[in-house]
């Protein structure tokens, strides 16, 4: 992702933090349907979700970032996510609005940001009183080698 052309991010909550990923990342956004728990898995698998027939595995990306999982409500939606030439759901409070990242928008990124590491982060969006987080998303995922290792 390069702040030189802009883009468009979908927004979403991670904890009370607003967060935003390229729409170009992104598949899709699903509603929460029911997750299977996959027992000895990693403390930030939330488990498993059957996706118009293929299992998806399903990420509590705040637990991933800062060990904090989210809580599960009305709102809450999976993101669905290519990773490694497989898809994985990543867990949100909540999904908001799509929103133009214009080339030289964002703000240097956070040194931290409610525990989260700043090299998640590709800098930051100011959108009117609100404070928007551009993550990374490969970056954390990639920050525990043990998420999907390629078969």
């Amino acid at each position: 992702m390069t702040d030189k052309q802009g883009f468009l991010a979908v927004t979403f909550q991670l904890r009370g933090t607003w967060c935003g990923v390229d729409t170009l990342q992104v598949q899709e956004v699903v509603k929460l349907a029911r997750i299977t728990p996959v027992h000895h898995a990693r403390p930030y698998v939330a488990g498993v979700l059957n996706l118009r027939g293929k299992i998806l595995t399903v990420i509590d990306l705040a637990q991933m970032m800062n060990g904090d999982s989210i809580s599960l409500g009305v709102d809450s939606r999976v993101i669905i996510y290519p990773w490694r030439n497989e898809q994985l759901g990543i867990l949100v409070d909540r999904v908001g609005d799509v929103v133009q990242v214009e080339a030289g928008s964002l703000s240097e990124r956070p040194s931290v940001s409610d525990g989260i590491a700043a090299e998640f982060f590709a800098g930051v969006l100011s959108q009117g009183d609100r404070l928007v987080g551009i993550l990374q998303i490969d970056k954390i995922l990639a920050s525990d080698p043990e998420v999907l290792r390629e078969r």
